[in-house]
């Protein structure tokens, strides 16, 4: 149903596509299902899309573009990587669903089953994907899913580990803390506690690595 009236919509020729939570009925199946035409459409369609979502992980695969909204005010606006990662807006957003996005290349495909990217300043390793080599991809790292060390971890089960910049760190009211960090020419998020970013003396401009645990 989804896909006929995207189509039926399509088919009168408009100068602006409107697709307002066109997945919120969708189970995760359906969601797989329709997030890849979706991608074709933005790519192959050569018309403007104002998505509306609540959803940070759609919004950071389909969006070049983001405006945040709040209570009918724009809180932020500009390319989605940077607003993504944004740390005034991680409250707005969600501390739960904060994440980067960064743009990789496919480099390898082994022979172990793994994908081999290159982006964020180094080589990221990822399950074996269904793209060719060569292909751009769009990379979400979680804040959850990074660890901070100040010294390069050695004999470590984690494959993704990239030397980093410490931009900034915010303090929330609860136990935790969120890193900015930049990894090459690619911004970086970790959600630590606020005393492990003690104990390692986190400050802006220090060195780091970030561990990426999945």
């Amino acid at each position: 149903k989804q896909r006929v009236a995207i189509g039926r919509a399509l088919l009168s020729n408009p100068r602006l596509l409107l697709l307002d939570e066109p997945m919120a009925a969708l189970d995760a199946a359906r969601k797989a299902e329709i997030l890849p035409y979706l991608e074709r459409l933005r790519d192959r369609a050569q018309m403007p899309i104002l998505y509306v979502s609540h959803h940070a992980s759609e919004v950071a695969r389909l969006a070049t573009d983001v405006v945040v909204l709040a209570q009918g005010r724009v809180l932020k606006s500009g390319p989605v990587a940077a607003v993504l990662t944004d740390l005034d807006l991680v409250s707005a957003t969600g501390i739960r669903d904060a994440a980067a996005l960064i743009s990789a290349r496919v480099v390898a495909h082994h022979a172990d089953g793994l994908t081999e990217l290159s982006g964020a300043g180094g080589a990221l390793f990822l399950p074996k994907m269904a793209a060719p080599v060569g292909a751009r991809l769009r990379v979400r790292v979680e804040a959850q899913d990074v660890m901070l060390a100040r010294t390069a971890p050695t004999q470590i089960s984690a494959l993704n580990i990239l030397p980093v910049e410490v931009l900034a760190l915010r303090s929330g009211d609860g136990p935790g803390a969120m890193v900015q960090v930049r990894a090459g020419d690619e911004v970086l998020l970790a959600r630590v506690t606020a005393r492990s970013a003690k104990a390692l003396d986190l400050a802006a401009g220090g060195p780091a690595f970030a561990v990426i645990k999945s």
